[in-house]
């Protein structure tokens, strides 16, 4: 099982606006566990505030105000092939999400080495 972490970045200008050198930190916040293969981690840029998890097992899952939410948002692990370098590799939310509900995956078909990405 794996933790996700959300990477926080914070960037201190030291002096002035003009200052040639600056200070970054970085931090790490977890956001949940006992994630089985997470693959990546996006928003659909909604505003509602959910974070979408992708597990290479085939399923979306989302993180909303910390919590996991017992159902996924997509479930395809039907149709991936899983692990190693295969399965479920991405979701991408279309810039007008909040209002078309378009969204695109890309993952393995069970069977075959090809990637697909399918229009949702």
């Amino acid at each position: 099982m794996t933790s996700i972490k959300l990477l926080s970045l914070m960037l201190l200008l030291a002096g002035s606006s003009h200052a040639q050198s600056s200070n970054v930190r970085l931090g790490l916040q977890q956001v949940v566990g006992g994630l089985a293969n997470p693959v990546g981690i996006t928003n659909a840029g909604d505003g509602s505030n959910r974070l979408f998890i992708t597990l290479q097992n085939g399923r979306i899952v989302v993180v909303q105000n910390g919590q996991l939410r017992t159902t996924p948002f997509l479930d395809v692990s039907a149709l991936v092939t899983c692990c190693g370098e295969q399965g479920l590799l991405g979701v991408a939310f279309h810039p007008s999400y909040e209002t078309n509900g378009v969204f695109f995956i890309n993952y393995t078909v069970a069977q075959d080495p090809d990637t697909e990405a399918l229009r949702h």
